[in-house]
């Protein structure tokens, strides 16, 4: 949700979800998400089930007390708010995943502002499955 719409309560709901395809679970402390202006980077210890999401938030009390998630990370540094490359790095900055992200196609129009998210087509494939 990088882009998500203006709210008059003020919440600040972006967020990104981390999916885990493989089936084991995966540790991921150390790991990073960055952008030109955001950055985040995962407790140590933090783990991610086999299968399963985790949700990281600028603001995680604004998203649980709109969209009733919890155990959700962060908060991170930074926005999310324009058009840009996230990248998830390991403990030792190596890029694990890159995804470049807008407004335009094949990403929906829909989440420039209006408060619909973008996803993989299939996040199993990775970032080669845009929409």
């Amino acid at each position: 949700m990088y882009k998500p719409v203006d709210r008059t309560d003020g919440k600040n709901l972006e967020f990104v979800e981390i999916y885990n395809s493989n089936p084991w679970f995966q540790d991921i402390g150390g790991y990073q998400l960055t952008c030109a202006n955001m950055n985040y980077v995962f407790p140590s210890g933090t783990l991610i089930a086999s299968n399963s999401f985790i949700v990281i938030a600028a603001s995680p009390s604004d998203v649980t007390n709109v969209y009733g998630i919890t155990s959700i990370m962060g908060a991170y540094v930074g926005s999310l708010k324009k058009s840009e490359t996230l990248q998830l790095l390991d403990e030792r900055t190596n890029v694990l995943l890159t995804v470049p992200y807008s407004g335009t196609y094949p990403w929906s129009l829909a989440a420039d502002g209006t408060g619909h998210s973008i996803v993989l087509a299939n996040p199993t494939y990775g970032e080669g499955s845009p929409p």
